[in-house]
């Protein structure tokens, strides 16, 4: 179970980073492990790449804050998006808006001079995604992913995602091509994409062939069983990596689904947990509003009541608190939960951020 300590006002925004805990006010100061650390932050906006913060100031200009120096610097070419080595980082640039929709060239800035050092035309208008040894892959709106050579910036291979597959509906029978909805990451030379309806591709990085097809079981009969299981495939289902026991994870409404990367030929195991979820009447959706850690996946039940604790090996509910009281009348849409060692933090949409301390002697199912 947990119990409530304290409830902090006026948060934009909390992030759990490398262990570590940054909370940004609405006033624009950021506080990392409870220490301001940069002012006149956009509070939706910043995240952290090696030893980098990336963020937005209240005007909308790019900046980022060195951890090694202590500095901050005003981002004055293009924006860059994470570090890949030695104060160097993958940017976009001399954006401009056509056709009604953005345009920009990429390339690699060096972040103390400001200078843009090498360009790479072959990856006009993509963004970066991942990377290996010697190429970065990058992804141009829903339906390709391209490599390509760090050295020279030319192209090595070229994925269209719609020609690898389709998905159908399981309502209308009608065929959907594949469309990325979500980049997991490059895991033993594997890149993993969400297609989102029912699959998971792996697709390799050194040629682009897609390795391995995931799809998840048919659905149940009935057809109320078949509408919530178009559910589990809308744009909040986001399936994570966990490095500790090398396996993708996803949770939504109370389907749970996981992938063993620890064998040669990846296995999807899926999960149906209707009757442990409905003892309880709670569900998970949205992937902001979960979070997990080696014992158990913490959501947000979508009633908008509940902090709710699912054990990851019993898969049995552990525990559910009700916000009541004056509590409850005080706490607006919970948006968003994070997870730190014993404390757990709830934000909602009226800037509360609600603190809870974890007990796991009590639980439901001792």
């Amino acid at each position: 179970m947990v119990k409530f300590i304290k409830n902090i006002s006026n948060i934009g925004l909390v992030k759990i980073i490398d262990n570590s805990i940054f909370l940004c006010y609405r006033n624009g100061k950021l506080f990392f492990n409870e220490n301001l650390l940069v002012t006149n932050v956009e509070s939706q906006s910043f995240w952290k790449k090696n030893d980098i913060l990336y963020y937005h100031n209240m005007e909308g200009e790019h900046c980022f804050y060195d951890f090694n120096t202590s500095k901050t610097i005003k981002g004055k070419n293009g924006i860059a998006w994470f570090t890949i080595e030695n104060n160097l980082a993958f940017c976009s640039y001399d954006l401009n808006r056509g056709n009604d929709r953005w345009h920009w060239k990429s390339g690699i800035l060096d972040l103390n001079s400001q200078i843009i050092t090498k360009e790479y035309p072959s990856a006009k208008d993509m963004s970066l995604c991942a990377m290996s040894n010697n190429s970065y892959i990058l992804f141009q709106n829903i339906q390709t992913l391209c490599s390509i050579s760090k050295t020279d910036g030319k192209a090595i291979w070229q994925s269209q995602i719609p020609k690898l597959g389709y998905w159908e509906d399981p309502l209308t029978k009608l065929h959907y091509d594949y469309k990325i909805g979500h980049i997991i990451g490059v895991i033993s030379n594997i890149l993993w994409v969400d297609i989102k309806q029912g699959t998971l591709l792996g697709i390799d990085i050194e040629t682009g062939e897609a390795k391995h097809t995931l799809k998840m079981p048919s659905p149940p009969s009935p057809q109320y069983e078949e509408g919530l299981y178009c559910a589990l495939f809308h744009r909040d289902n986001t399936t994570v990596y966990d490095p500790k026991i090398n396996k993708l994870v996803c949770l939504n409404t109370y389907h749970y689904y996981e992938v063993d990367l620890n064998k040669d030929e990846p296995t999807l195991e899926f999960r149906l947990l209707k009757n442990e979820f409905m003892t309880h009447q709670v569900l998970a959706t949205h992937s902001s509003r979960r979070c997990m850690d080696d014992d158990s996946i913490y959501f947000l039940d979508t009633d908008n009541t509940a902090i709710v604790a699912l054990n990851r090996v019993t898969f049995k509910i552990d525990w559910v608190y009700h916000f009541t009281g004056a509590e409850a009348e005080e706490v607006g849409v919970l948006m968003t939960i994070e997870v730190m060692s014993d404390k757990l933090y709830v934000l909602d949409h009226l800037g509360h951020l609600f603190i809870f301390e974890k007990d796991e002697d009590k639980k439901l199912n001792n």
